[in-house]
């Protein structure tokens, strides 16, 4: 059985572009030699032992980098909470099996990696191997290239591994057959035996002919030679061009999204019109009775950019409205016992429904949650822009925080936050202090979707989780995935212009 390639990542640090290497080697390798444990981990099974099982089965681990990974791992250090990603990069290195420190960013702002004395020992070996940098803005070259130089490596060792038990033995039969073919030969002639070939007494004259059988020989492994570039090329462009559909087709996809996005914009606007802009600022409202979200007016104004591309002043030029709370489960099972949402029931992972943040919904399954409530209300919904969901996070602050620059104790759900929840679950909206605007949930607890695409394959999420450090906390943190990725991290809110 074909040994597999295991994709190694924090779903804090890059878990969208983990998904978009894992994509790109199911291309080349196929899905069943590609192992990540949110695809090939089944409900009842134990995280640490298939795990465990799966590194077994691989002889190449691809460990993804992204821009939080060496804050991350300290966290886990001194929290003292057990490390999977650490862990399987400890035992790929025990068992010798080829790692490749895969970087992951935009080209430019690629993560630094950490000196070999800034590692626990078990991973210090981590760095010494030659990374591999997969930009978002050259992904399809970069992706080739890792593929290609794992083909090698993997070819690489197992001519080291097999080269001196083939040479040993084949050389040895190689003499002994020569010898006995030689000895046959001459007793052939001295008996007068007729050969099946012409016997040229000449010994320039069996040179000859041993050059010509020589000289066949090589046009003949030439050939075998040409033949097998030509069937490896044709290869190579099948998959080449395999991943250019693939990533035409995203493109095209994300286009028309896009396009509709800017249509329902503009729809939004012409029928809204000026008589919803009398809504007063701090305002809360529904505009049902029933499955509707509570919402708040936020005014507009600007504030100093933290994300990722660095500080930059924005506006916000129009006051709009925001969900008090990310969407719970009471509100999505409205939207599914009113036929929408796709009948799609989200696991509570055995937390509880009711008044908790709806979990393990994609950015298309916000979405389809979206559309329902449009239609029931006649309003239009949408999530909040990116430069919207900071502005509102901060609420007029700039500080690290919307309560300050520390994380504090009892301020939000958190890995490290001093709740009842950090760490283990989602706790109930609305369990801690709402911000200036008057919105809960704005730290913490989940990692909401917004519009706005982080890269040419994926959304963004902002806001940190249970399960996030202090650092991906802060007001302007913000992460990638998947437009169809689920995660027990991740949820939405809602907005609309008024």
């Amino acid at each position: 059985m074909a040994a597999k390639i295991f994709v190694n990542y924090r779903r804090d640090d890059a878990a969208g572009d983990a998904r978009s290497v894992r994509d790109g080697l199911v291309a080349k390798f196929g899905s069943s030699n590609v192992f990540m444990d949110v695809d090939n981990l089944l409900a009842g099974q134990r995280f640490d032992e298939e795990l465990a099982r799966a590194l077994g089965a691989c002889d190449v681990l691809v460990c993804v980098i992204g821009p939080h990974w060496f804050e991350l791992l300290k966290g886990r250090l001194a929290s003292g909470e057990r490390d999977y990603v650490r862990e399987e990069i400890a035992e790929a290195l025990r068992r010798r099996i080829v790692v490749i420190p895969a970087r992951v960013g935009r080209e430019g702002q690629m993560p630094a990696l950490p000196r070999p004395d800034e590692l626990p020992e078990d991973i210090r070996d981590l760095v010494l191997y030659q990374k591999h940098d997969v930009t978002h803005e050259r992904f399809r070259r970069d992706i080739t290239d890792l593929c290609e130089a794992i083909t090698k490596v993997r070819r690489s060792k197992s001519v080291r591994s097999g080269s001196v038990a083939r040479a040993m033995p084949w050389a040895w039969i190689g003499a002994i057959v020569a010898g006995t073919l030689a000895i046959g030969y001459v007793g052939a002639v001295k008996l007068g035996v007729p050969l099946p070939w012409q016997f040229l007494p000449s010994v320039s004259d069996n040179s000859a002919a041993v050059d010509a059988s020589a000289s066949e020989q090589k046009r003949i492994a030439d050939l075998l030679a040409e033949n097998a570039k030509r069937e490896a090329r044709a290869k190579s462009e099948a998959e080449a061009q395999q991943l250019s559909d693939l990533a035409a087709k995203t493109e095209r996809d994300l286009q028309l999204r896009q396009k509709a996005h800017v249509e329902a914009e503009s729809k939004s606007k012409t029928d809204e019109g000026a008589a919803l802009r009398v809504t007063q600022v701090g305002q809360r409202f529904r505009d049902c009775n029933e499955g509707c979200p509570e919402m708040v007016a936020v005014p507009a104004g600007h504030f100093k950019d933290g994300g990722n591309s660095g500080a930059r002043d924005v506006t916000i030029a129009q006051q709009f409205a925001v969900g008090v709370f990310p969407v719970t489960f009471d509100e999505w099972d409205a939207c599914v016992a009113g036929g929408g949402c796709g009948g799609y029931r989200p696991s509570d992972q055995g937390w509880g429904r009711g008044r908790r943040p709806i979990i393990n919904v994609s950015w298309n399954d916000a979405k389809t949650y979206i559309a329902w409530l449009s239609a029931k209300t006649g309003k239009n919904y949408r999530l909040l822009t990116e430069a919207e969901r900071e502005y509102a996070t901060r609420a007029g602050t700039g500080t690290t925080y919307s309560w300050g620059d520390d994380i504090g104790s009892g301020n939000a759900n958190c890995n490290g936050c001093g709740s009842q929840w950090d760490n283990r679950q989602t706790a109930p909206v609305g369990s801690f202090k709402p911000n200036a605007f008057g919105l809960y949930d704005m730290h913490g607890n989940v990692w909401e979707w917004c519009e706005d695409r982080f890269d040419a394959t994926t959304r963004v999420l902002i806001g940190g989780s249970w399960r996030s450090n202090a650092g991906l906390m802060r007001s302007g943190a913000r992460i990638g995935g998947y437009p169809d990725e689920r995660d027990n991290l991740f949820s939405f809110r809602i907005a609309r212009s008024i």
